[in-house]
């Protein structure tokens, strides 16, 4: 026997199916919670360089998608951490813009702080090679394993063909480390003659911008013509009567008359970095040199890669630990001696173990301390604390429905109008968005 429908039957189910398709179509128009965060990078008060990088450590209020792009490259890498709710992320540009899709309330988010090193690494180490004779198997080392260093020239040993010194360098193997991402620091003109010559500060100081002219013409010519020389590695730099190296290279760095910006030295390593206070951008930048020398071993680096880690992890604060050597023709070989230290540190700390260091040239690493301590960060349009209305559909139709009986139901909710809060959270790896009921004028 076929059953008939009551009127108030059908008038339920048509109510019951307007329900749900109202519900769905909120579902379908409710847009994700997005929060945009813009910084502004003012790098007015950085001279020129060649390394720009500056990285951020930005909360994201454990957004559950994350997208950060800048002026310059738009679309950038990021990485997460250190905290759960925080990215690490590293930029060339003037602007950076950071899109947060639903993230919790949170009044940190947007909130961001400098990291010390680059990809807020804990600790950096750099090594350079003075001179320029006998070194072809002692920077192999380094270039075989992918990793750059400083390499600190004496002009006239490679650009006058009539240089006493067997074993020089040539331009072709100068512009295989340049192409490989070396540095090149003033070393001076002739070695000697800086030693034990030119005494009188006006001839040094000429003779430091004379080996300048001589590095950009050599640089001219390389696989980086626009490489800068920033860096003066004073020769001969443990002997007091040269200890005024220093403020010649202050005196032309703040004059601009040159792109000269610091002297690094010897001794007293590794030292401090962290964001407060300032890194002292006067310093010399003092060097290790107990790898060179009859006593002179792997196993003192070593030493001191260890208690460098301990120092950075210990304290939370980044340090810095630099070396340099020279070729064989002063000390001998140390060409195993740089493997034995440099194999250990890349299994270690490196790429191949913690991977807590950054190993970088110093004017790499010198570059970034300044644009870390003299760039101004701000954010221009920080999250609203406010809440925001809820959206709504525009696809679902206006008309009341109109009950067949009398008999009036009990409606499934009563409006209330709260607006939703501003920042609501689907937890990650969830698909799941709430159903809301509207209230219904039901009459």
């Amino acid at each position: 026997m076929n059953s008939i429908k009551s009127p108030i039957f059908l008038c339920l189910s048509l109510t019951t199916l307007l329900l749900i398709a109202l519900a769905t179509n909120f579902r379908l128009s409710q847009a994700a919670n997005t929060v945009s965060l813009t910084y502004n990078i003012d790098r007015s008060d950085i001279p020129p360089l060649n390394d720009n990088e500056l990285t951020l450590i930005i909360n994201t209020a454990n957004a559950s998608e994350i997208e950060i792009s800048d002026a310059t490259n738009g679309p950038i890498p990021f990485k997460s951490g250190p905290a759960a709710d925080e990215v690490t992320v590293t930029t060339t540009s003037s602007q950076l813009t950071v899109t947060l899709t639903n993230p919790a309330a949170d009044d940190q988010m947007g909130e961001f702080r400098k990291a010390g090193l680059k990809d807020n690494y804990r600790w950096a180490y750099s090594h350079g090679f003075d001179d320029n004779y006998f070194l072809e198997q002692e920077t192999a080392v380094f270039l075989d394993r992918g990793i750059p260093a400083g390499f600190n020239l004496v002009t006239r040993w490679i650009i006058d063909p009539a240089s006493p010194w067997e074993g020089d360098f040539q331009a072709s193997e100068l512009n295989t480390l340049i192409a490989a991402g070396w540095a090149i620091n003033n070393h001076a003109t002739d070695h000697e003659n800086s030693c034990h010559t030119i005494y009188d500060r006006v001839s040094r100081k000429a003779d430091v911008l004379l080996a300048q002219e001589d590095l950009r013409t050599l640089i001219a010519a390389s696989p980086k013509p626009d490489l800068l020389v920033l860096g003066y590695t004073v020769p001969c730099g443990g002997t007091a009567q040269f200890n005024d190296y220093p403020g010649i290279i202050r005196e032309i760095r703040d004059g601009q008359e040159d792109t000269l910006l610091y002297t690094d030295g010897i001794f007293q390593f590794p030292f401090n970095v962290d964001v407060s206070p300032p890194y002292d951008l006067d310093a010399i930048i003092k060097r290790d040199s107990r790898i060179d020398g009859s006593g002179g071993s792997a196993a003192v680096l070593i030493a001191e890669f260890d208690k460098t880690s301990q120092l950075a992890n210990e304290s939370g604060n980044p340090h810095w630990y630099t070396t340099f050597s020279h070729g064989s023709h002063l000390f001998g070989s140390n060409v195993a001696a740089l493997e034995t230290m440099l194999d250990y540190l890349i299994n270690t700390y490196g790429s191949n173990g913690t991977d807590e260091v950054w190993i970088a040239p110093t004017t790499v690493v010198y570059s970034y301390l300044l644009v870390r301590d003299k760039s101004v960060v701000t954010l221009v349009n920080p999250p609203a604390e406010t809440t925001t209305p809820s959206p709504t559909s525009t696809n679902i139709a206006t008309a009341t429905p109109t009950l067949i009986s009398n008999q009036t139901p009990t409606p499934f909710a009563t409006a209330t109008n709260e607006p939703f809060p501003l920042h609501t959270s689907t937890p990650i790896g969830s698909n799941r968005t709430p159903i809301l009921f509207l209230p219904l004028n039901l009459k």
